[in-house]
């Protein structure tokens, strides 16, 4: 059974004993991003890392997309180019040829080697919906097939508003093991999952998410929901 780790309610009893070491750190600092380095929390993050390992975790992909396809090919890996030429090819009767010229000169302007290296080969999740309350998800939801599509597209009058009527906003809950995703911390399942505890425990705590990814498809069996969301209305 995959485990939300945005959610104390997930953590079982059988687990909490493994924070008793670390609960007076937890509770006089409101920022566990300053505690999750050092050594005494990474052994406790290894441990958990093993446990979420056995039973994988719910990480969730925002994106603007058609729901029917999702559900019936999951999300796949695509480079940048592919995806930007698919985009064209599948949607392009909806701009006029001048329109096309225009997205066809962003597109060279903006997507540099660098660009395309942090997006190529790379779905990005996060562990929660937190993104859907303070915005940062917006231009996902807003605006058609991610990044590797709308970035320079976005500020074009015309063009924007027809990206943003095609397909519908998205969250993606898919199951992942952990030690499938990559991201910018040691055990970042378990550390928002540490997180969660600590929220708990600590009325004045922010709650940390991190930004993650996986380096290969997510087939559709391992795809748990595709919700609607409008959080901007």
């Amino acid at each position: 059974m995959p485990i939300r780790v945005d959610t104390y309610k997930s953590i079982p009893k059988k687990i909490l004993p493994l924070f008793e070491s670390v609960r007076d750190d937890l509770t006089k600092n409101n920022y566990i991003d300053k505690l999750a380095r050092s050594g005494k929390f990474l052994s406790i993050l290894q441990k958990l890392h093993n446990f979420l390992e056995e039973n994988e975790v719910i990480a969730i992909h925002y994106t603007r997309s058609f729901r029917d396809s999702i559900l019936s090919k999951g999300l796949i890996l695509q480079n940048g180019n592919d995806r930007r030429n698919s985009f064209i090819k599948e949607h392009g009767h909806l701009f006029a040829d001048a329109e096309i010229s225009l997205i066809e000169h962003a597109y060279e302007e903006y997507f540099s080697h660098e660009q395309n290296k942090v997006r190529d080969g790379r779905i990005w999740f996060n562990y929660s919906t937190m993104a859907l309350n303070d915005g940062g998800a917006e231009r996902l939801l807003r605006n058609y097939g991610g990044e590797a599509v709308y970035m320079p597209l976005a500020e074009l009058a015309g063009v924007r508003e027809k990206i943003q009527r095609i397909g519908e906003p998205l969250i993606v809950k898919c199951k992942i093991k952990p030690s499938f995703i990559n991201g910018f911390w040691d055990f970042p399942s378990a550390l928002v999952w540490l997180s969660s505890y600590h929220i708990h425990i600590n009325p004045n705590a922010r709650f940390f998410d991190v930004d993650i990814y996986v380096t290969q498809d997510i087939p559709p069996e391992d795809i748990i929901a595709v919700e609607t969301v409008q959080p901007w209305l």
